[in-house]
């Protein structure tokens, strides 16, 4: 599995994972404050997992990939290597598990056991997995959210859309954690649920399964320029430059930077 991700899968990547998380965390922190220990479960190089690294907060970054040092965004000792298509010792609990754009990557046969994993790791999971036609690297189980929410369910974990009705219209977050990202908690805990609950409230949750429009513009890019330019593969590699040069500039625009 880990042969699949190389340098440049993650190079390409990590512009708009950067910047997406550091809108993301932020509010979902406005709502869980106290978080404290945070575990990423297929951190790549820790750009998810970094933002918690960098205020102190205790974290895991667990992955079967393994980068350079200086291509990595959290400390070594920080990084557990394993491969994710095995079952996952949990060391200790956290009080957040995130897991974001990872499952899909994973076979179907491993999809309940691994949901089973991430409820073991927190009371307190972040997750979000591509769905049918999103596309990518190596995607061998993409399914609509809710198949894993009822995954989820299975293991007395309840949803709570926190992320995605509040954030869905901000551009600079990459449209797949807009489409795709959740929140999981565990029923039994109360003072979690109470605090999902608040902010939801008279909020409006029928719509799970969900295609975010840029989704369907980028697809609809892709397939103009395939069928526009003589090489399919040409285009399609002028369409990820597109991608990940928009990343990146919205990246310097946000933190200031030439």
């Amino acid at each position: 599995m880990s042969s699949v991700y190389d340098q440049q899968f993650y190079d390409n990547q990590r512009a708009g994972s950067l910047l997406s998380a550091s809108i993301v965390l932020p509010h979902l922190e406005s709502i869980y404050p106290e978080i404290r220990s945070v575990v990423d479960v297929g951190c790549g190089g820790g750009t998810w997992l970094s933002y918690f690294g960098n205020k102190g907060v205790r974290i895991l970054g667990i992955d079967g990939n393994v980068l350079p040092p200086e291509d990595m965004m959290i400390p070594t000792e920080a990084y557990r290597r394993q491969n994710l298509e095995d079952r996952i010792s949990a060391p200790a609990t956290f009080d957040l598990c995130m897991c974001l754009e990872v499952a899909e990557h994973l076979p179907a046969n491993r999809a309940a056991t691994f949901v089973e994993d991430l409820c073991q790791l927190g009371n307190l999971v972040l997750f979000g997995a591509g769905i049918p036609g999103q596309g990518g690297t190596n995607h061998i189980n993409c399914q609509w959210q809710s198949y894993w929410i009822e995954m989820f369910r299975q293991q007395g974990f309840g949803i709570y859309d926190l992320i995605r009705p509040t954030l869905w219209n901000d551009s600079r977050i990459e449209w797949w954690y807009l489409q795709n990202t959740m929140v999981f908690v565990r029923s039994a805990r109360a003072d979690l649920t109470s605090a999902a609950e608040r902010y939801s409230s008279g909020r409006d949750h029928v719509l799970v399964d969900v295609v975010h429009p840029r989704a369907l513009e980028e697809y609809h890019y892709v397939n103009h320029l395939a069928s526009s330019e003589p090489s399919a593969r040409v285009a399609l590699g002028l369409a990820r430059k597109a991608v990940l040069m928009s990343a990146r500039r919205r990246l310097k625009a946000s933190f200031g930077k030439s």
